[in-house]
């Protein structure tokens, strides 16, 4: 026989296999979020999370949205993965707060009426949150550890401003994330830092289907170092690469071979162990719910998704390359077999 659990019995019964088992609270805080956006179907919106004393945390969501969805999931009890849904089961005490309506809930008990009908479209949704000491031996985090992951939330989430504030010692830690650029600004951190400076720069930055595209790619053309590659679908930091990835340098081999073939440039090996060489790779996609693989569920795959990619770099790297042709010809030397000793390419396959 199996044993039917409810949400909160399944929860407290095996809390890692909800809330992981490292950065808890750092998953909490940017998981509350994407909970929010996906619910109200917008980023747009002024987040404040504040850490307190003896796991205690403050959340507070505004901004010109219906939040009332992301409340009524908190509430419904329903099973799922979402950090929404797990709430009141992880927590000792959870008040609610929405317009002049206020939830109070103990042990995931409510101890009032949640009236609908006292709330605004506009009315911030405030949340305070006390963690229950016995689902979880809770570590919370340094601020900057923190400030990282809720840091790339706002990366991935453009029109998201998220307070950050930390009020467990004397003086308080504040930080303030808002990326209208999204994920363009990671690239530009990665490049700073960066040995080598890229003039082979592709940027894609828009909707096909119903996926929305950030691919920016930059080649270091004086040195070739080994290649630094960020990919994301949806809140997904996918580690194990995946198919957008793979789409992206697809693109790009077909690009340049298309280019070769046309100009007749039959001393050019065109292969992608090369094009890892000094290569800069953020990449971000937003869609449906994917589907990952890889032994962490982290390798996005996507067949719709590697041949949009596969489209857009094509067609980007194509118009480069007619409109910057010296920088182009930088790039595109790396293939040329007669600029490199032969040895270098004795039995190596495309």
């Amino acid at each position: 026989m199996y044993e039917v659990l409810t949400i909160r019995e399944a929860v407290r019964k095996r809390p890692a296999m909800y809330l992981g088992n490292d950065n808890v609270v750092a998953r909490l805080v940017t998981g509350l979020i994407t909970d929010c956006i996906a619910a109200t179907g917008s980023a747009k919106l002024n987040v404040s999370a504040e850490l307190e004393e003896d796991r205690k945390l403050r959340m507070t969501f505004s901004g010109p949205v219906d939040l009332l969805p992301f409340s009524d999931k908190i509430l419904s009890g329903a099973a799922g993965f979402g950090y929404a849904n797990i709430l009141p089961a992880i927590t000792s005490r959870l008040q609610l707060a929405h317009g002049n309506d206020t939830m109070t809930l103990l042990d995931g008990e409510a101890q009032e009426e949640w009236l609908k009908e006292k709330r605004g479209l506009s009315d911030p949704l405030e949340l305070n949150i006390e963690l229950d000491r016995e689902v979880y031996n809770w570590k919370v985090p340094n601020f900057s550890e923190l400030s990282d992951r809720v840091e790339l939330c706002a990366m991935l989430n453009r029109g998201l401003e998220i307070l950050l504030r930390d009020t467990r010692r004397k003086h308080a830690d504040q930080r303030y994330f808002s990326f209208p650029e999204g994920v363009f600004s990671l690239y530009e951190r990665v490049k700073e830092n960066a040995l080598g400076k890229p003039e082979f720069e592709i940027k894609c930055d828009g909707k096909t289907g119903s996926n929305a595209y950030q691919i920016v790619l930059g080649y270091r053309t004086d040195w070739h170092p080994p290649a630094s590659v960020f990919s994301f679908a949806n809140d997904v930091h996918n580690t194990g690469r995946g198919s957008l990835v793979d789409g992206v340098l697809e693109g790009l081999l077909s690009a340049c071979r298309k280019h070769t073939k046309e100009n007749n440039l039959s001393t050019y090996r065109i292969s992608k162990n090369k094009l890892a060489n000094g290569l800069i790779l953020v990449c971000a996609v937003r869609g449906g719910d994917f589907k990952y693989g890889g032994s962490w569920r982290e390798a996005l795959e996507s067949e719709e998704v590697e041949e949009q990619a596969k489209k857009l770099v094509r067609d980007a790297v194509l118009d480069f390359i007619e409109h910057n042709k010296d920088k182009a010809e930088q790039f595109l030397w790396r293939f040329d077999q007669t600029r490199i000793p032969s040895a270098m390419f004795k039995n190596r396959k495309s």
